[in-house]
């Protein structure tokens, strides 16, 4: 009798350990589907259920290794802490399934359907999710570290404080997507589209983003040192405080952009266009700005020393209190630009166009500017190599 108690008693525990229904582990290997059953915690590695039919599915910390998932369907499956790494899941479709805190690392994720999926905190490191379809997934804090993420669909989807170094995301859509506090340092992202993306605080340090597409990003804060942003667009982006030190900029588009506080020292910044962008309190010492346009940008408080201007279109820029110390402006155009109390201590100024510039408070009393290169510009109380000059102040 008593036998027969603890009988009654252990086998329901005992039922309850294994997680899984037996009865829906049987019908999934015999008729490849079991939709809405119950398969938690089953060992299911190595196990082929290509085109499947497992929508609903409860898949919780079930163990998936090395399984071919190709064209399966998983719709809405409950896939949290389940264990996929090196799985084969090329084509499947795991629309709005629940794949929080898994392992996918080294799994082959090709043409998947992970439309508006949640992958928070999931491992994915090293796997392939070229042409991947991830729009309106979430990915918060996920590890895709070494994944190929290439002409990936990521539309809006949250990937903010992911980790994403040394990722492949070659022409990845990544519009409207949330990156704020990624890391992506040394990731492959050229031609990739961000648009109205927000990168704040995100780590680019190294990455590869030629011709990539930011219009309108958010890059408020991110580090971009030594990145390699050649020929892209970030027309109207953010980037306040941001870090680009080093980063080769050359032929980028900043139209309109945003980079009050940048560090921008040592920047290449060769043909940039940059009209009417902001970049008061910026410093920008020893960059390369050759042939650049800065038309009506606003660069007020920036810090220019030994920057390198030679044939940059400064017209109607705002130069007010700049610091162009030892700066090379040869043959720069400063048509209209506004100088007042610009510090242009033994600045190269040969062939400078300074036609209805504003030189007021400022000091070129060791300079080689002549009369005649300043005839038609604004000068009070400006000290040239023959005396101060007032014949610029407005009268009272």
């Amino acid at each position: 009798m008593i036998s027969f108690i603890v009988a009654f008693c252990v086998a329901p525990i005992t039922n309850f350990a294994q997680g899984f229904d037996e009865s829906d582990l049987l019908k999934a290997r015999a008729l490849n589907q079991c939709e809405s059953c119950d398969l938690r915690e089953a060992d299911l590695s190595g196990q082929n259920f290509s085109e499947g039919s497992f929508v609903r599915a409860d898949l919780r910390q079930t163990n998936l290794q090395r399984a071919n998932l190709s064209s399966a369907d998983l719709r809405y499956a409950k896939l949290r802490k389940a264990d996929l790494s090196d799985a084969t899941l090329v084509g499947a479709n795991l629309r709005e399934s629940d794949i929080r805190n898994a392992i996918l690392t080294n799994a082959n994720l090709r043409f998947i359907n992970l439309t508006e999926a949640n992958l928070s905190k999931s491992n994915l490191a090293r796997s392939n999710m070229v042409r991947a379809a991830l729009p309106g997934a979430m990915l918060r804090g996920s590890d895709l570290s070494g994944a190929n993420l290439g002409k990936a669909n990521c539309v809006e989807s949250d990937l903010s404080r992911a980790l994403l170094v040394g990722a492949n995301m070659a022409k990845i859509n990544l519009r409207k997507a949330y990156l704020s506090g990624a890391d992506l340092s040394s990731g492959h992202l050229t031609e990739a589209v961000l648009s109205m993306a927000d990168l704040s605080d995100a780590s680019l340090i190294s990455a590869n983003l030629s011709h990539a597409s930011l219009r309108h990003a958010f890059l408020n804060g991110a580090d971009l040192t030594e990145a390699n942003l050649e020929s892209a667009d970030l027309a109207s982006a953010d980037l306040t405080d941001a870090v680009l030190k080093n980063a080769n900029l050359n032929n980028i588009s900043l139209n309109g952009s945003v980079l009050k506080g940048s560090d921008l020292d040592g920047a290449d910044l060769v043909n940039a266009i940059l009209v009417n962008a902001i970049l008061s309190g910026a410093t920008l010492i020893k960059s390369q700005l050759t042939g650049a346009n800065l038309t009506n940008a606003n660069l007020s408080g920036a810090t220019l020393q030994k920057a390198n201007l030679r044939g940059t279109i400064l017209r109607g820029t705002d130069l007010i209190r700049v610091n162009l110390a030892n700066a090379d402006m040869t043959g720069a155009i400063l048509r209209k630009a506004i100088l007042v109390g610009a510090d242009l201590t033994d600045a190269k100024l040969v062939d400078v166009d300074w036609r209805g510039a504003d030189l007021s408070d400022v000091d070129l009393s060791t300079s080689r500017v002549t009369k005649a290169d300043v005839a038609h510009s604004i000068l009070c109380g400006t000290r040239m190599p023959w005396g101060e000059e007032n014949g610029g102040c407005e009268k009272q």
